[in-house]
């Protein structure tokens, strides 16, 4: 998703233009989808979690998903700050 578009979006120093209904539409999307991919890692965390919980052997380590947890965090606090930044342009 270009930031570009938000840049661009200004006449002049005091005289916002907002953005388009086609790049909000992208940026919906664009959350949308990471929101779904995430969906999936949680699920598999948790997964991973009671297999853990219930002492299977399963095919992950803790490590692994220590490293996912701390990847699907990440994400998390990149999405809301991606939000937040859309809240406040609309």
């Amino acid at each position: 998703m270009p930031c570009d578009e938000l840049t661009n979006t200004t006449i002049g120093d005091d005289d916002p233009v907002p953005p388009s209904a086609a790049y909000r539409a992208r940026v919906r999307a664009s959350v949308e989808d990471m929101r779904d991919e995430e969906q999936g890692k949680l699920r598999e965390a948790v997964a991973a979690l009671e297999t853990i919980r219930l002492g299977q052997t399963g095919t992950g380590t803790v490590e692994s998903l220590t490293m996912e947890l701390q990847a699907a965090k990440g994400i998390s606090d990149d999405m809301e700050a991606l939000l937040a930044g859309h809240c406040e342009v609309e």
